[in-house]
């Protein structure tokens, strides 16, 4: 029989296997907890992709692409994988919802914009950071979306946070350049040697990696080119959903890159 104290306590082994016990009821209400975050924030996305794909299927598209050329840019960087870099570049276009499909459309097609609709084009990036800052986990997601036209000089790196939303903000910067010169008609190659061009714009490592990517890019481009269905059932339920959401960011208005990082090669 285990000794217990005068208070009625468990004491010697009593007291470890207690203490066991406790630390297993915190491991799996610890466990459970992330689960239900788990399903949250995947249901969360899941919406917000949704609302994208109903209002705006141009962005939707480009969206799905610029996933697919972060999950290569990371690896072939050989940066540790994380969830964040794939929500970014999945949600990037997320605040597209509020441009005229004109505009996205002669962005896309590499057309001249006026000043006007070029600052009603790039407020997107603070708005998509609007729509995700309050979602649970999404806030260092949120910031690299809002970073993605900043210079990459301009960035900062005080913690490990921060290093992480620069170097996604970096990525994802390089990323929807390479995807809009392609799309508008340039080669894989002339959209590499155009960034080239204007290299102080991108992070050099990222710009070497992209480089190295190259035949695998025009590839992707290639597949990634193939026209999308007309809207599904799915995206027609969300699209009341999203009329909301938009009406609710017109009226109330929009918001009115860094020292350099070193990869881990």
């Amino acid at each position: 029989m285990d000794a217990r104290s005068e208070f009625g306590t468990p004491t010697g082994a009593g007291l470890v296997a207690a203490l066991a016990a406790g630390q297993a009821e915190q491991y799996r209400l610890q466990s459970a907890e992330k689960e239900v975050l788990k399903e949250t924030l995947t249901g969360t996305v899941a919406i917000l992709i949704q609302i994208l794909s109903a209002i705006q299927p141009l962005a939707f598209g480009r969206a799905s692409r610029i996933r697919q050329y972060m999950c290569l840019l990371r690896a072939e960087l050989q940066i540790a994988d994380s969830w964040e870099f794939e929500a970014a570049a999945m949600l990037s276009q997320l605040g597209a919802i509020s441009v005229d499909p004109s505009v996205l459309k002669k962005y896309y097609d590499g057309e001249d914009l006026s000043e006007v609709d070029r600052r009603h084009l790039l407020s997107h990036a603070s708005i998509g950071r609007r729509l995700l800052q309050e979602v649970p986990r999404l806030q260092a997601v949120s910031q690299m979306i809002e970073r993605q036209y900043q210079d990459w000089r301009n960035s900062s790196e005080r913690d490990p946070e921060s290093r992480l939303i620069a170097v996604g903000s970096q990525m994802l910067s390089a990323i929807l350049e390479f995807d809009r010169l392609v799309g508008s008609g340039r080669s894989s190659a002339d959209a590499l040697a155009a960034m080239r061009r204007e290299e102080s714009e991108f992070h050099p490592d990222v710009l070497a990696a992209l480089d190295r990517l190259q035949d695998t890019l025009a590839q992707q481009a290639i597949l990634s080119s193939t026209p999308r269905p007309p809207l599904d059932t799915d995206q027609l339920i969300f699209r009341p959903l999203a009329d909301q959401v938009l009406r609710s960011l017109r009226s109330q208005g929009s918001d009115s890159k860094a020292p350099h990082v070193t990869y881990d090669r």
